[in-house]
Order: structure tokens, then sequence, then C-alpha cells
């Protein structure tokens, strides 16, 4: 009978790969968008 579990590199890979990416502000969306709607902000980071 074959044993199925992921191992914890494979845990480890899986959750680099999926990680937040750095992302860098669209500054001109941000200049052609509103700074506010419904009083909150968007262009928070």
């Amino acid at each position: 009978m074959p044993h199925n579990k992921s191992t914890k590199a494979d845990d480890q890979r899986r959750e680099a790969r999926f990680g937040a990416r750095p992302l860098t502000p669209k500054l001109e969306k941000m200049a052609r968008l509103p700074a506010s709607l419904n009083n909150i902000n968007k262009n928070l980071p």
C-alpha cells in the first residue's frame, strides 16, 4: 500500500512557492484613481 504523506521538505517548498511576492506601487495607476473612496484610503500599502 503506498504511503502518500508529504514530507517536511515538500511542505516548506510548497509554502515558499505561494509566499508573498514583493509588490511595487503602481504610481501611474495611483495618479489616475482617487485617493479616497467612501473614506477608505486606497493608496496605503
